[in-house]
């Protein structure tokens, strides 16, 4: 039937046409999302045109188009990548924040603080969650290489009050 298939076609159209409209108001300038993130959208709207054409009814080509602006919906803006990268940032600091002085020697414990800063420094300066990351995992890795104190062993101590009692006792 050709008013079928005319509808068909006029929806794949308008849809197509609406979603290139929201990408050029969401891209805009480049002031709102982040190159790669700009690349997602772009993506998105891509292929959801071109899997239009294998869409044989109007309520599947709504559908994909929905589908595409929910897609877009949650590709972040570079104001919620940086609220994502703060929250990395504090979640990662506080990961480094878990080293005791009762673990170390005078020394060593002042090596550990010198890394934890330096880490701390390193995680401000971060340009994305990756970087932090590896500068985590960086920080970890040399502070495990930092000699800890030996536990306490109490059995000497228990061993001399015994021959202590003893020597007493006798």
């Amino acid at each position: 039937d050709y008013s079928i298939i005319a509808d068909l076609q006029n929806a794949k159209a308008e849809k197509a046409d609406d979603l290139r409209r929201i990408l050029a108001d969401l891209v805009g300038d480049g002031s709102v999302y982040s190159d790669a993130n700009a690349s997602k959208l772009e993506e998105i709207v891509s292929s959801a045109i071109s899997g239009f054409e294998k869409l044989s009814t109007v309520d599947a080509v709504t559908e994909a188009y929905n589908a595409a602006v929910e897609k877009m919906n949650g590709v972040l803006t570079l104001a919620d990548e940086q609220k994502v990268l703060e929250e990395f940032r504090a979640k990662s600091k506080a990961e480094l924040d878990v080293y005791s002085a009762k673990d170390y020697s005078a020394e060593n414990w002042k090596a550990v603080q010198e890394r934890i800063e330096k880490a701390c420094q390193d995680i401000d300066a971060a340009k994305n969650t990756a970087e932090v990351s590896s500068i985590l995992a960086y920080a970890k890795a040399d502070i495990r290489k930092i000699e800890k104190k030996a536990p306490f062993d109490s059995t000497p101590l228990l061993i001399g009050a015994a021959v202590f009692v003893v020597a007493v006792a006798v």
